[in-house]
């Protein structure tokens, strides 16, 4: 399963949450600066940690929905070759009881 989507789309969230927190005045995420207050900083790494949870979680549940899908196109795959022989043997039933025509 090709998975290069769904780390751009995780990629991109990670760099617009860096560009959010800029625009907000804060560091991005994973840089130290000293004059941070340690509670400030432990509320930061709890932040980016349940971010990070959340979207593990999201590209799980995309993946399951991907997985999911492809299974429903194998199954409707198989329906359709199934159908597909059918009609051949209907035609060929046909062509056999009126040749010629």
């Amino acid at each position: 399963m090709p998975r290069t989507p769904l780390l751009t789309t995780l990629f991109g969230l990670m760099i617009s949450t860096g560009a959010a927190a800029a625009a907000r005045g804060e560091s991005p995420p994973g840089t130290v600066t000293p004059d941070r207050d340690p509670a400030a900083l432990q509320q930061s790494v709890q932040r980016s940690s349940t971010e990070v949870t959340q979207l593990q979680r999201d590209v799980a549940a995309q993946e399951r929905r991907s997985r999911e899908a492809d299974e429903r196109l194998r199954e409707q795959d198989g329906k359709l070759e199934q159908l597909r022989r059918q009609l051949r043997s209907m035609q060929a039933g046909t062509e056999a009881q009126n040749p010629g025509q």
